[in-house]
């Protein structure tokens, strides 16, 4: 996996991804969106605050979205990389 953190690509990046797989992921990122749509219901937010260092690879927001989800991600700072 070329984005993987490893011990000796400790750097790994969004970036490091090749673009045939960033395009495949793109399909199947559209797939489970569109798929949530069916059972998702708003949410509150409002206390989630944002710990990460950056926003490397995330896409702008639409000025009309479609629909509207929220990126999470879990870090274990005790864990090498996180965990």
């Amino acid at each position: 996996l070329a984005a993987y953190c490893q011990d000796h690509l400790p750097e790994a990046c969004y970036t490091d991804i090749f673009p045939d797989d960033l395009a495949e992921a793109e399909v199947y990122g559209t797939l489970m969106g569109r798929k949530a749509l069916g059972f998702l219901s708003p949410v509150n937010v409002s206390t989630i605050t944002q710990v990460a260092k950056d926003d490397l690879g995330l896409l702008p927001q639409p000025k009309n979205p479609n629909f509207k989800g929220a990126l999470a991600e879990i870090y274990v700072r005790c864990k090498p990389f996180g965990g």
